[in-house]
């Protein structure tokens, strides 16, 4: 298995992929729907079909969902996203370090190290998710990101950020060696869109076996065996196609 010698870009997802702060995501979400459109969600009612989401589409979909119309829900959309950030940050621990998922900062720090630009692609809104990588600490390793709030849907997220990145792409307009790593099917399905490489990892709400059967390049169970997540994230044998690292 021979690894890519030039340099990549690699885009990841923030929730279920970096980092996991479920509950205070929960929380938010249900401060939310209450605000805007008096909804009593329970604690995983954002979970299953909205998994990989935008926030702004979770909420829309829920609305939907228990009869609130369009028309309101879209009169009211700026209210919820405004209580789901404020009530999610304060819930949030001052230092997320122990809340980031095993095996990420030294994949990022590896992969910054040598020469691959590295980015982050989130459904979650930028009030909250710059507030989480930022206490995570790992802001740092992102050239740049895009977030839920900027876009309909995740493709329309990695379209934004390739532009935001778009010093580093080939003079045919496409990213040379492009990697969207995440934890729902919504990123393997955005990612062969792009024609990218798609690395699933079942740190999320998703298992292994789930995430396989939308044919991902590579799944890994995580990523704390670093040399695998190496090569997960940075081999070019297309024989390891649709293949279960084992980690």
């Amino acid at each position: 298995m021979t690894l890519h010698r030039e340099p990549k870009i690699v885009l990841f997802d923030m929730d279920g992929t970096l980092i996991s702060v479920p509950a205070a995501q929960a929380r938010g979400l249900r401060a939310a729907m209450h605000a805007a459109y008096g909804l009593d969600i329970g604690p995983n009612g954002y979970r299953g079909i909205h998994q990989g989401n935008t926030q702004p589409n979770i909420v829309r979909a829920i609305a939907a969902e228990s009869g609130v119309s369009l028309a309101s829900t879209e009169a009211n959309l700026p209210v919820a996203l405004q209580v789901m950030a404020a009530v999610t940050v304060s819930h949030l621990d001052a230092d997320l370090g122990p809340a980031v998922l095993p095996g990420i900062s030294q994949l990022l720090r590896s992969l910054q190290a040598k020469g691959h630009t590295l980015g982050m692609v989130t459904g979650t809104v930028r009030a909250i998710a710059e507030e989480v990588i930022n206490r995570a600490h790992l802001s740092s390793y992102f050239s740049a990101c895009s977030y839920g709030d900027e876009g309909q849907e995740r493709a329309d997220l990695v379209q934004l950020l390739l532009t935001r990145l778009q010093h580093l792409r080939s003079d045919d307009g496409h990213p040379d060696g492009l990697v969207i790593v995440g934890d729902a099917p919504r990123d393997i399905q955005t990612g062969k869109l792009f024609a990218a490489r798609t690395v699933a990892v079942a740190t999320g709400a998703h298992k292994l076996e789930e995430l396989l059967q939308f044919a991902p390049d590579v799944a890994v169970s995580n990523f704390a065996d670093h040399a695998n997540s190496l090569r997960a994230i940075l081999s070019m044998n297309q024989a390891a196609r649709a293949s279960k690292v084992s980690q």
